[in-house]
């Protein structure tokens, strides 16, 4: 809230690396015009400055001697709120002991990475003329959002000196640009291909699949495909355009270009229309890797704040999921607005378990001016008797009974795990540490979460001997 008077402590931390200590950060709300100083706090002088060097493995920890400098530093400032209301974004930059400085832009490599320029957070005023929102250049995650998706999605150009902010370039020096939408196919193709020919490139090294009625030639790709392989030849030979485009961001969108080699003769999406109704209701094994069929959602148990249990029922009741352990499954279901969303989830029921399955799902809920996640969305409207649709399974990991782990269709022999998990990333571990200690195969595992609450499957860890908990926050204790 921006009131006269009262200022508001901007943090972070800064590191160099090599053993180099920074040695100055600045801050700036005019775009590098003027820049006020920031304070430093160096955590790891205090081992310099203990009168008693403590003990650690047997050995005395000395750092008196060593002027490198090994760990994060913490900075921090204090400034005025109405100096933050008039500003239009706050910059940092830091400083390091070798004179080395953060350049203003980014710096093009091969690689993308390491860029190490300037760190940008734009300032806007909400709708009530007091608050203030800050926003980074990306949000944490997959999940799409932050300042640098905005000046994309408004055509600004992001290596322009500006930061996209087209308004600061006079339009005498730059050409106005508009959005549009991402192109997938190469014009100069004309080939039409019939749907018989397309199905006939299945198999490892002649993947073809069509979207939107254009066909492309996967085969060159597959080594490099971030997913795996697998994914790509299970949907060559037919159309993948709602699987595709339900996924993929615009960049990998925008890199079918090169892969396009004609016109599908015929649009297959209608054959997506029975895709579900492939589904022989007496199979023992309900997923298929080629085609969506549907569950019905028979209970919904709210595990916290932001986690719920789904309970699905199959076919029948003597028919399996058909997950092995390791592996994973696809959930599509129907937005709000209509659009089809796709996420990859774990099931935390047992491989032989009969006649329904369970998800441990979290879900990421509006705030502010993010909207949450699509899937989040769909799952918070789900109640019993709704339907959604799944194929699978998927995975290059697979644990089989007598400690044997097969990666990448590799089998290796398993004596001991040990096991990190982060959250809701417990529901892709728990399932191996369940079948590996009924193996007997010893485990030892760590479950971090922010607070006690946040702990999924508390009951089913709680029976493990070996299973440690660490937790970011600790509630208040008054003695």
């Amino acid at each position: 809230m921006v009131e006269e008077g009262k200022s508001y402590s901007v943090r972070g931390f800064a590191f160099s690396g090599g053993g180099t200590r920074v040695g100055r950060v600045e801050i700036s709300l005019d775009q590098g015009q003027t820049w006020k100083l920031a304070s430093i706090d160096y955590l790891e002088d205090q081992y310099r400055n203990a009168i008693h060097y403590p003990e650690l493995y047997g050995g005395k920890l000395d750092m008196a001697d060593r002027e490198h400098s090994f760990c994060w530093c913490f900075w921090k400032i204090e400034i005025p709120t109405t100096e933050l209301s008039i500003a239009q974004d706050i910059v940092v930059r830091a400083m390091d002991e070798r004179m080395s400085i953060q350049p203003r832009d980014m710096y093009w490599n091969v690689l993308g990475m390491f860029n190490n320029c300037w760190h940008r957070l734009t300032i806007a005023k909400e709708q009530d003329g007091y608050s203030l929102k800050f926003d980074h250049p990306v949000v944490p995650g997959l999940t799409k959002g932050g300042w640098m998706e905005k000046v994309k999605e408004q055509g600004g150009e992001l290596t322009d000196g500006f930061w996209g902010t087209r308004s600061l370039v006079s339009a005498s020096s730059s050409e106005e640009k508009f959005l549009s939408v991402v192109h997938m196919i190469n014009s100069d193709v004309k080939r039409i291909i019939t749907e018989k020919e397309l199905s006939q490139h299945n198999k490892h090294g002649d993947v073809w699949f069509a979207i939107n009625g254009n066909v492309y030639d996967a085969s060159e790709y597959l080594k490099h495909h971030p997913g795996g392989s697998e994914s790509i030849i299970l949907a060559s030979g037919g159309d993948a355009s709602d699987d595709f485009l339900a996924i993929h961001s615009d960049a990998a969108k925008a890199m079918l270009v090169q892969y396009h080699i004609g016109i599908l003769e015929t649009n297959l999406s209608k054959n997506n229309a029975i895709n579900c109704q492939y589904m022989d209701s007496e199979r023992d094994i309900f997923l298929d890797q080629k085609h969506w069929n549907t569950v019905t959602l028979t209970e919904k148990v709210v595990l916290n704040h932001d986690s719920v249990r789904l309970i699905f029922a199959l076919k029948h009741p003597r028919q399996k999921l058909g997950v092995p352990t390791g592996k994973h499954m696809y959930l599509r279901c129907i937005s709000s607005s209509g659009q089809k969303v796709i996420r990859a989830f774990t099931p935390t029921s047992a491989t032989d378990q009969v006649g329904k399955f369970d998800l441990v799902v979290k879900l990421y809920r509006a705030s502010g001016d993010w909207p949450g996640g699509k899937m989040s969305a769909c799952i918070d409207l789900l109640k019993p008797g709704d339907t959604v649709e799944c194929k699978g399974p998927f995975g290059d990991i697979e644990y089989q009974t007598g400690g044997i782990l097969v990666i990448n269709n590799v089998a290796h022999r398993v004596n001991q795990f040990t096991m990190i998990a982060g959250g809701s990333g417990i529901t892709g571990i728990y399932p191996i540490l369940r079948s590996a200690h009924r193996d007997g195969i010893k485990c030892h595992m760590v479950s971090c979460n922010k607070t006690e609450e946040d702990i999924l499957l508390r009951q089913e860890l709680d029976g493990y001997k070996r299973v440690h908990h660490c937790l970011s926050l600790f509630p208040s204790i008054h003695l």
